[in-house]
């Protein structure tokens, strides 16, 4: 009993912790932004990566210019901002969670039943939340499929012969000098979803 007790208070901790981190971080103001790049510099940063990706393609003008024009089509966009009825939402909810966990700690004797009505409101402000991210993350996937068949479409056979031995290549999904080790995709072909590799020996 004393086992399941500390574990239903550790994961309420754990759950209200981040409900209430989650509503702070909503009600924060968004970070100063980074001083704006000039046209030129945009040009120039968007020609460098479109090197990258479809240099070795040796496309012609009208294929650069058609895939460029897909590449803007299915250029991700920023998420939509969070409401203040959200924000609102976020932080009552958190409080009502916060507030419930102190009384089952203060009760002279542990209260079964509300421990784990608490747990299971936690267990469905988690899920909410996961099945926001998951949906996000699935239509961002979809838009990058539908985008990659559409590019496939503008090259001539040699091209996607190139193309397709090219995204069989075994290629990093990560660079050394990325920001913040954001994923780097290199090269044409779609997105190789590699085995992890086991980490170096020291």
């Amino acid at each position: 009993m004393n086992a399941l007790k500390s574990s239903l208070l550790g994961l309420t901790a754990a759950a209200v912790l981040g409900v209430s981190a989650m509503a702070v971080a909503e009600t924060k103001p968004a970070p100063q932004q980074r001083p704006q790049l000039t046209e030129q510099q945009k040009a120039q940063i968007a020609d460098r990566r479109f090197d990258r990706r479809y240099g070795d393609l040796n496309l012609s003008k009208a294929q650069q210019s058609k895939i460029k024009a897909i590449e803007e089509q299915y250029r991700p966009q920023a998420p939509a901002p969070v409401s203040d009825a959200e924000r609102q939402t976020w932080a009552a909810n958190a409080e009502k969670l916060r507030q419930a966990r102190l009384s089952v700690i203060q009760g002279k004797t542990f209260n079964e039943a509300a421990a784990q009505q608490l747990f299971t409101q936690e267990q469905a402000v988690r899920a909410e939340m996961q099945q926001k991210h998951q949906q996000q993350r699935a239509q961002g996937e979809l838009n990058q499929l539908r985008k990659e068949h559409a590019i496939f479409q503008v090259l001539n056979k040699k091209q996607q012969q190139q193309y397709l031995e090219q995204a069989k290549q075994p290629r990093p999904m990560m660079r050394n000098n990325g920001p913040k080790g954001k994923p780097h995709h290199r090269g044409p072909g779609p997105r190789r979803m590699d085995a992890p590799q086991a980490a170096p020996a020291k």
